[in-house]
């Protein structure tokens, strides 16, 4: 996380008016994503919300205030009564602080996994507007070579030199290149689209993607070469799953201590005025009322009793879901341990078909085309050869592609399944 904040304080340090273009590297469109996405902006209300409970699990219960006034229909006396109730809750109010701190910290685990999925989608996103960014360019020089052999072929019919036929075949296939250099620029576009709408742009925004697929290989980090138990236990989903069976017991806890014991003590003041409509003498020995005020002050203690019902039925329930996130933990790790295994495998795989590809494939498939392309112009191939050397070309450059997109996706889920 402080790796990028650093790189979100140098994204928004360099980031130019609203409106302008914005050339971002795949680490500053991670750090842009995980400061504006709006599924994360979502996802983090999640932490207000627990930290609404940790502080409503700490208050103790409201003391209940009562009063009342009793008067004789056919008399004098009349009655005035305040009570008040204040629940002791006994031993329940350090579960339920557990419990709820417990949840903020399966909040906070879960918001940190949901970040490293955003980071690894943006990656991903990337690494698809990176391919298709180079089949552009590999299609680009293609129709840039087909257009200059057209423009030769023109000039060699109109000389009588070559018949019309190679012509039209030349511009036919002129055309089939830039119908798919048409079509994959559509596609470079759309994934650039999507890649905005992850980190939270709007479709139309300026900003773009810098770099190029083979740099975005080559220059990709080296990861920590770890056991993988310790590298899955450190990852934040595992460790959202452990902290799950400790939310489980505290909770199991909780509902133990509701099903307990609890008392409240009560206090009542009352005040009666009663009297008789008679009079009598007082000390002086003048008449006055029959009438006397009585003040009253009951002090008591109401205890629950857990005879019948001792949660146990809650009890049960509890026990259950700390099985269950037992179960879970187990499960999070082993998935987590595959996923490491297969992500090293296949990046291992993907990077020797890199190495392949670049240890002078492609040169030797440009030299080939070049050859092919002089001997047609100095009568010793024909035009078809020329076309299907052509096409074995593209076929090298586009599998070449694919292989450096699989090497940086195959780094980028090796990187998302040890949790960096």
């Amino acid at each position: 996380m402080r790796r990028s904040a650093v790189a979100l304080t140098c994204v928004l340090l360099v980031m130019p008016a609203s409106g302008s273009a914005q050339d971002l590297t795949v680490d500053e469109m991670v750090a842009l994503a995980l400061e504006r996405s709006p599924t994360l902006s979502a996802v983090r209300t999640d932490l207000d919300v627990a930290r609404g409970q940790v502080v409503e699990a700490g208050l103790r219960p409201n003391p209940m205030v009562g009063a009342s006034r009793q008067e004789m229909l056919d008399g004098l006396d009349n009655q005035t009564m305040v009570e008040v109730q204040w629940p002791l809750d006994l031993f329940r109010r350090p579960a339920r602080l557990a419990s709820a701190r417990q949840e903020l910290e399966v909040a906070s685990l879960g918001i940190a996994d949901r970040e490293r999925l955003v980071a690894a989608s943006v990656r991903e996103q990337a690494g698809r507007v990176l391919e298709a960014r180079r089949t552009l360019s590999v299609l680009e020089e293609l129709v840039v070579a087909s257009r200059v052999m057209r423009d030769v072929m023109e000039a060699r019919v109109r000389e009588g030199a070559a018949p019309r036929l190679d012509l039209d075949i030349v511009r036919v296939e002129l055309q089939r290149v830039e119908a798919q250099e048409a079509l994959q620029s559509a596609q470079a576009e759309a994934a650039l689209i999507e890649l905005r709408a992850l980190i939270g742009l709007e479709p139309d925004s300026a900003s773009t993607l810098r770099g190029d697929l083979e740099e975005a290989v080559r220059s990709a980090p080296e990861l920590d070469s770890g056991s993988g138990r310790t590298l899955t236990d450190n990852r934040v989903d595992v460790r959202e799953a452990i902290a799950r069976i400790r939310l489980a017991e505290t909770r199991l806890e909780q509902v133990r201590r509701e099903g307990g014991i609890d008392a409240s003590v009560i206090g009542e003041y009352a005040r009666m005025n009663a009297g008789f409509p008679q009079r009598a003498f007082d000390d002086g020995g003048g008449l006055v009322p029959i009438q006397g005020l009585f003040n009253n002050l009951r002090v008591g203690v109401v205890v629950t009793v857990p005879i019948w019902d001792r949660n146990q039925g809650q009890v049960a329930a509890a026990s259950a879901d700390r099985r269950r996130a037992e179960y879970g933990a187990a499960a999070s790790r082993l998935s987590a341990r595959a996923e490491v295994a297969v992500a090293e495998t296949r990046e291992r795989a993907a990077r020797r078909v890199v190495e392949l590809y670049g240890s002078g494939a492609r040169d030797q498939a440009r030299r080939n085309l070049g050859v092919v392309r002089e001997a047609y112009q100095l009568g010793r191939s024909t035009l078809v050869d020329v076309l299907g050397e052509q096409r074995r070309f593209l076929d090298v450059e586009m599998a070449y592609t694919q292989a450096l997109s699989e090497a940086y996706q195959a780094r980028t889920a090796l990187r998302r399944a040890k949790g960096q």
